[in-house]
């Protein structure tokens, strides 16, 4: 996925996963413009000596003809504020080019202009297809012949093995492994170091090794520690 990155960058976020995107874009000559955020959450004017804009007001400031957009957000609310605010973005006109490192290695279908970052050391295998505003953390391996619908949220060191399909929305928690030919159904939530070797079905978590069902929902999982942003 090459990054067609013409334009200035306006990264979502003021912390965490966005002050990541920010450093691997700058480590790789990607000018980053302005942090922005939505304006009941905007504490801080500035941040990494950028400005923080409010969301709501980020097209008059930064308009989409001029600057490109990035959503670096995790799995608050089982990936559905990034869902959000990447169909707003997409409303209001913004780039989303998305983001492969160069460490990266795809032998896949990657969308482009999607939102679809993925960091460096991953592997996303032959044949598999990977869809828009998807996140891959590092070092992790999606293996062949897999499906990775949208909205999906994988986090570091995560194992998929061939022939899987993970379903919109979905968590994979970190270092977790996912046997091969097995379905992650839409908005589950597989739990940090889960080895799951049975299909999970949709809005269910999943957690241990080997993984077994819970009875809580994904967004409690999300919720019980603060979720990354």
């Amino acid at each position: 996925m090459p990054m067609k990155q013409d334009k200035n960058t306006v990264v979502f976020g003021c912390k965490g996963l966005a002050e990541v995107m920010a450093a691997h874009l700058k480590l790789h000559g990607k000018p980053v413009a302005a942090f922005t955020l939505e304006q009941d959450l905007l504490e801080l004017r500035t941040f990494e000596s950028l400005p923080v804009v409010a969301w709501e007001s980020l097209p008059q400031a930064y308009p989409p003809d001029k600057f490109d957009l990035l959503i670096p957000l995790g799995w608050s609310g089982v990936n559905a504020v990034r869902e959000r605010i990447y169909r707003q973005a997409q409303a209001l006109g913004y780039r989303l080019p998305g983001f492969q490192s160069p460490s990266a290695e795809l032998l896949a279908e990657v969308h482009v202009n999607s939102n679809t970052i993925i960091y460096g050391q991953s592997l996303v295998g032959l044949k598999t297809q990977v869809g828009e505003n998807v996140y891959i953390s590092s070092g992790s391996n999606i293996s062949h012949h897999c499906v990775v619908e949208n909205h999906v949220f994988i986090a570091s060191g995560v194992l998929v093995g061939g022939h899987s399909h993970i379903e919109r929305n979905a968590v994979i928690g970190l270092g977790a492994v996912v046997r091969s030919g097995v379905r992650i159904g839409q908005g589950a939530f597989v739990g940090m170091g889960a080895v799951v070797t049975q299909d999970v079905a949709p809005h269910s978590v999943v957690v241990g090794n080997p993984g077994r069902r819970v009875d809580i929902t994904p967004m409690q999982a999300a919720t019980r520690k603060s979720s990354p942003s």
